[in-house]
């Protein structure tokens, strides 16, 4: 090779056609150019290429450049749904035809390695398939589209009647491995003046696939002459060492240890690090040797969003995919603050009308819920004005129909340069006049706009530095004097199966017929007679059998390739899952066999990491450009430090440092949720901000809301008082305000030429059933005349005692009174309140095994469990505006008699609840309580970020902070 470079830079820069070194990688191509400049070479006029530039520069000449994978998965999808659309299929073909209307990767890529090897896929044995696959020729015959063995075959042909473009060519680093690209190498070889190709020797491993890849090129070319290479013999005596760190962070903090011991070695020319494939692992050792000041190369890199990966662009191809109310949220949130049709309205106050929209007639469908706020609203209009700004593609449509549409939505979002990128790869589309799908357009508008670029740390932009960041395909056929294996978990390195369309059979079958002895061989070869070639045109199905073959050879060639140093590194538990353990793979294992003697074990896990550990903690590994402690990160600290501390709550636990000068009214409902989630509360109290609510599952909320209406439609929704009708009134009443409802919302679906689908009929019988058997409670109250519905108290200022007051505001159910005149107030001698619950909520009336145990105890319990809560600051309020005896109960679907379950008397124990309540409220101190995310219940998620901290501890808190709130543990 040396001497072909010696050769190549004497004349290359004269040459008036490109001379080219191809190989797979550009990991490959640094290595070579490190090559040259150590032996003093000169690279001019050298182009140093990997396999899909090679392919640019001879589709130049021959107009054979393959579509991006986007086009051709697209058309793939669109022959399945075509065919979905029309009658006459098979059930297995309808089967078949919907998994590659999902997902035609699969199927694309196993129609390349059958054309790459030479099968018709009529013949294979996948009848399902046939009719996807012959419309999706068509297809490719109509846009003049080839996949990537078939337009390499053409530039082959191409090449092999023309004047060679290409001046010399060396080709290297190819192996069994690359079969997929045999006609591409051979139109290089053919388009070249000069063609080297050379070879590695077959691999014990994948020998098959290495002896055919060898031979055929014989057959190709003629004999193969042998290099000698001299063997490094300081690789017998290499040292391997294995490391394991209980998680990633650990074996990050493993492998730059490792990195610098190797590179403290006199003889550490080259080390490469090596990963199962780029992700988090390389990113995170990447970083750390930038923070230890080691200069290195990532040839992965970092992936950074480009033109198109920003969240308005993602949740705009959300919306248009499920046009729903959160998509919609998220969508306006994400839109820059000077979007013009956003002020005004502003986008809150669209989101606050479409989700009462929403919360009014339980039907998730944009168009649907603007025409409910139209009709409810008084601003409407103006919501309606600014929400057409958003265009929405249609639900089918030609590829024209929809670029004219898509141009337009960009246009009045101002995305005018990200159309440009779009439009300049669609010219082929006018050749594809069917109908298909919206959701198919998206599938391809999204893997279209792809704008990511790679960058690196400003110390990982060396590509001769003696640390190199690899991929296993980027460092094999190197010469490595150190080399460290990471991440070779199970399931990562070696990776997974893939799964295969064909059974293994099958495509061992196929290998076997494309192959041929070589008996007409006019010379003796270096192998003899009969060694194995593949037939002319062809090559070798690479199934997923071969792809572990090669994976093992790669593997092996790795371990020969480092001479003086080998590291193999592995973490103990899952990264995604920290409570599983992650088993070492199948490499690791043989390694580690090889080098003890026995097997890995779990114990022998445990241990390694136990000697990692203390071998990391021996290192204390330098810390060049280690950062003193800011501001900042001592802020934090402090605050992660007062948060887990064993006292009352401080302003770092959602509580403020002096009391508010204004004290806001808290209602009923929000004063309850103090004693569950008091740090929701507050953040939406003191700092505007409020916990979102899944808009998805809003039927709980709205079934309530119906059945309130209803019921409250019995008495003329009014605050006043009226006569109490009896059981079949109430019936009669909430049957008609139930079909009032139906038939609104039929209305607004045929406005907007939408149809009420079943499970809303469900829903709604379901709302009507627990208003009946709500209003048959109410119906059979007896010795109570009149009732108020709705009652709402108004920022009612309560004296709780020891110059502490709450300040309430709330809206009870339902009042029931027992005089002879209509009352006109609450200053009643008898006074009932009632609350609905829709679901199965018991009695209120405490229950006691023992007897004459106190009921004002046990009353305590459930008012600080939430439980009567509300209730008994409903009785409160009663009190202060002056009704003399008060009573309070709970209604629900499983209450069979109505009767008063709670008295005023009942809550005497409460006092001193009340008044930490309004201490609460006075002073801003809230603290937190319950977990972050409930296991089994609907919470709010907190809008800020907010680390999770252990029980105890919170409970602790709770109680130092909030004594008279605490509950006595036996007591849950």
């Amino acid at each position: 090779m040396l001497n072909w470079f010696k050769q190549a830079a004497a004349e290359a820069w004269r040459n008036e056609r490109p001379t080219l070194v191809v190989v797979p990688t550009r990991g490959q191509s640094q290595a070579l150019k490190g090559q040259l400049l150590e032996a003093g070479l000169s690279a001019l006029g050298l182009e140093f290429v990997t396999p899909p530039y090679l392919r640019a520069h001879l589709s130049a000449e021959s107009g054979t450049l393959p579509p991006p994978r986007e086009h051709l998965r697209f058309l793939l999808a669109l022959a399945a749904e075509q065919l979905l659309a029309g009658k006459g299929l098979s059930e297995a073909a309808r089967l078949a035809a919907v998994s590659v209307r999902r997902t035609p990767d699969h199927l694309l890529r196993l129609l390349e390695q059958l054309s790459g090897a030479g099968a018709d896929f009529e013949k294979i044995d996948l009848p399902a398939f046939r009719p996807v696959v012959q419309k999706f020729h068509s297809y490719l015959k109509a846009t003049e589209f080839e996949i990537s063995p078939d337009s390499d075959r053409r530039a082959l042909g191409h090449a092999q009647h023309e004047t060679p473009a290409l001046g010399p060519v060396l080709i290297t680093g190819f192996h069994g491995g690359h079969w997929p690209l045999w006609h591409l190498l051979r139109a290089a070889v053919q388009s070249s003046q000069h063609a080297t190709v050379i070879l590695p020797h077959p691999r014990e491993q994948a020998h098959d696939l290495d002896s055919a890849w060898i031979g055929t090129w014989e057959e190709t070319l003629g004999e193969a002459q042998l290099i000698a290479i001299d063997s490094d013999a300081a690789a017998s005596g290499r040292a391997t060492i294995f490391l394991a760190g209980m998680d990633m962070r650990e074996q990050v903090e493993a492998i730059a240890a490792a990195a610098h011991q190797f590179l403290a070695d006199e003889h550490c020319t080259r080390l490469g690090i090596v990963f199962p494939a780029a992700g988090s692992l390389p990113r995170l050792v990447a970083a750390a040797l930038t923070r230890h000041g080691l200069p290195h190369y990532d040839a992965m890199g970092q992936m950074a969003p480009g033109l198109f990966e920003a969240p308005d662009f993602w949740s705009w191809i959300e919306l248009q995919r499920t046009p729903r109310l959160n998509v919609l949220l998220r969508f306006l949130t994400a839109l820059p603050n000077d979007q013009s049709f956003l002020q005004d309205p502003s986008r809150d106050k669209i989101g606050r009308v479409l989700e009462r929209a929403l919360a009014d007639i339980a039907i998730d469908d944009l168009p649907l819920l603007i025409a409910a706020a139209r009709a409810s609203e008084g601003n409407s209009e103006r919501i309606s004005a600014a929400l057409e700004n958003i265009v929405f593609l249609p639900d089918n449509a030609t590829f024209a129909e929809f670029l004219r549409v898509s141009a337009n939505a960009f246009a009045v979002l101002g995305w005018n340069q990200r159309w440009r990128e779009i439009a300049q790869r669609t010219a082929w589309t006018a050749k594809v006049d069917a109908i298909f799908s919206r959701t198919l357009f998206l599938q391809w508008l999204d893997e279209l706009a792809v704008s990511v670029r790679v960058t690196r740390d400003l110390l990982g932009q060396h590509p001769y530095a003696r640390i190199q960041l690899l991929t296993p395909a980027q460092a094999e056929n190197q010469s490595w004097s150190h080399l460290i294996l990471c991440g070779l978990n199970e399931g990562a390195w070696p990776a997974g199966a893939r799964g295969d369309f064909l059974p293994a059979g099958q495509i061992d079958a196929l290998n076997q017929r494309v192959r041929k002895l070589n008996r007409a061989a006019t010379q003796r070869g270096s192998q003899g007679e009969g060694h194995a070639v593949v037939r002319e045109g062809d090559t070798l199905f690479l199934g997923t059998e071969q792809q572990r073959q090669l994976a093992r050879a790669q593997f092996d060639g790795l371990i020969e390739s480092a001479s003086h140093g080998l590291a193999l590194t592995v973490s103990l538990v899952q990264e995604e899952a920290p409570e599983r353990l992650s088993n070492p793979g199948e490499f690791f294992g043989r390694v580690y066999h090889e080098v003890h003697g026995h097997p890995v074990s779990q114990a022998n896990m445990r241990a390694l990491r136990d000697q990692t550990r203390r071998w990391l903690d021996a290192a204390s590994l330098p810390e060049p450009n280690d950062q003193s402690e800011t501001p900042g990160i001592r802020q934090t600290r402090a605050a992660y430090l007062s948060r887990r501390a064993l006292e009352a709550s401080n302003e770092y636990d959602f509580a403020l440092r002096t009391a508010p000068n204004e004290i806001k009214p808290l209602s009923v409902s929000d004063t309850e949720a103090l004693l569950k989630s008091p740090a929701l509360i507050w953040m939406e109290r003191f700092l505007g901000i409020e916990g979102a609510e899944d808009a998805t599952y809003a039927w709980n909320a709205t079934i309530g809301k119906w059945t309130h209406d209803w019921l409250a439609a019995v008495f003329g929704r009014s605050d006043a008082f009226v006569a109490l009708p009896d059981g079949d009134e109430c019936a009669a009443r909430i049957s008609a305000a139930a079909e009032r409802k139906r038939a609104e919302v039929r209305e607004l679906c045929r406005r907007v030429g939408r149809t009420i689908p079943d499970w809303w009929d469900s829903g709604w019988e379901h709302a009507l059933c627990l208003a009946q058997t709500l209003g048959r409670i109410v119906g059979a109250i007896e010795g109570w005349k009149w009732a108020a519905a709705e009652w709402r108290l108004q920022a009612q200022p309560i004296a709780v005692g020891e110059n502490r007051t709450l300040l309430l505001r709330g809206q009870a159910d339902l009042l029931l009174g027992k005089t002879d005149a209509l009352p006109t107030s609450l200053a009643l001698p008898d006074l009932w309140i009632v609350d609905y619950k829709t679901g199965n909520k018991s009695s209120l009336a405490p229950k006691s095994r023992k007897k004459d145990e106190p009921r004002s105890p046990r009353v305590l319990k459930s008012v600080l469990k939430g439980d009567a809560l509300q209730l008994a600051l409903y009785t409160l309020a009663a009190q202060q505006l002056r009704a003399q005896s008060v009573e309070v109960s709970i209604f629900s679907p499983i209450i069979a008699k109505p009767e008063p379950q709670l008295r005023t008397e009942d809550f005497t124990d409460c006092g001193p609840a009340f008044r930490e309540l309004a201490r609460m409220q006075a002073t801003g101190i809230f603290g937190m309580k319950g977990p972050l995310r409930g296991a089994f219940s609907f919470t709010k998620d907190y809008p800020l970020a907010t680390l999770p901290i252990d029980p105890e501890i919170i409970d602790e808190r709770w109680e130092l902070t909030h004594p008279d709130l605490a509950l006595e543990e036996e007591s849950w």
